[in-house]
């Protein structure tokens, strides 16, 4: 199994196991005020935080070993490619020329873009999207855009922001100074863009 079909394994299995059975103990938690069973619960709840980090752990080791060597352009279309041969999503990659990025930023963007675009196909039934590099000020930007036809904008936000994988990003870009945000079309065309921001100093080693 290679480094790219572990992490796609984990994702797609322990990582769903753990985000399912976190849901259902926090409905358990809204249905119980016994002191004991809540304490027995808090315990549970702990022990599910200690494997999912260690999870994140061993997922992001897996991806960096596929895109942190890489010029930014590359790691997207590799990114998109792992994508389309995964759920069959095609995306269009737009790249401003000249940004260099440091080895932790290129893998960051890679695997936001591929978590984005899988969550898009699986849970929006999205077939197509668009993604652009950018320099904005003093952040590097990378917006991923797509419309999603079976999403009901009430879920959107819970269906991204619950996934395993980007909560991870989430973490990932929050360590490097940087924010992950999505944003849902109020004109109900239930277009959606996932925005990850990273500082930018165009110097990287």
């Amino acid at each position: 199994m290679t480094s790219h079909q572990l992490a796609s394994w984990l994702h797609d299995y322990p990582a769903q196991v753990i985000a399912a059975a976190r849901l259902r103990l926090y409905r358990v938690r809204q249905q119980t005020d016994q002191p004991d069973f809540v304490d027995e619960l808090a315990q549970i709840e702990s022990l599910l935080d200690q494997a999912g980090k260690q999870l994140r752990e061993a997922m992001h080791g897996s991806m960096q070993v596929c895109f942190n060597d890489l010029p930014v352009e590359e790691a997207l279309r590799r990114a998109a490619d792992e994508a389309k041969a995964l759920y069959g999503i095609d995306c269009q990659c737009d790249c401003q020329a000249g940004i260099k990025l440091t080895a932790d930023q290129n893998e960051l963007f890679a695997r936001c873009l591929r978590e984005g675009l899988i969550n898009a196909a699986k849970h929006a039934g999205a077939k197509s999207a668009d993604v652009a590099l950018r320099i904005k000020a003093s952040h590097v930007v990378l917006t991923l855009s797509h419309t999603s036809p079976q999403l009901q904008s009430d879920l959107a936000p819970r269906s991204h922001d619950d996934s395993f994988g980007i909560s991870l990003i989430k973490e990932s870009a929050m360590r490097l100074g940087g924010s992950l945000e999505l944003e849902i079309s109020p004109s109900g065309d239930e277009a959606t863009q996932l925005i990850c921001s990273l500082p930018f100093s165009n110097q990287a080693d």
